[in-house]
């Protein structure tokens, strides 16, 4: 993360999620977030979030064009993004 303040970058959170929620893990029963090993996010929909920005990241930066889902503002067909400024962590 200091990494991503130091070079302005920034920061995307999917509400509902957690970490299992980006492995393969979430697929396997959607009683996996009862056992509070994913968020409340349906699976589907979280990896369908997670695929959108980062075809678009990659469209942007390797083909020059897209980037619409990074304009620091949540795209409305995605209310679930929230976009944070990474910041330097104090020294």
């Amino acid at each position: 993360m200091d990494s991503v303040g130091a070079h302005n970058g920034q920061v995307i959170h999917i509400r509902g999620t957690d970490h299992f929620n980006y492995t393969d893990l979430q697929f396997y029963t959607p009683m996996l977030k009862y056992t509070g090993m994913t968020g409340s996010i349906n699976g589907y929909r979280g990896a369908d979030i997670v695929n959108s920005y980062v075809l678009d990241f990659f469209t942007k930066h390797l083909k020059e064009k897209g980037g619409q889902l990074l304009d620091d503002a949540p795209h409305p067909q995605y209310p679930e993004i929230e976009f944070q400024k990474a910041t330097l962590a104090a020294e």
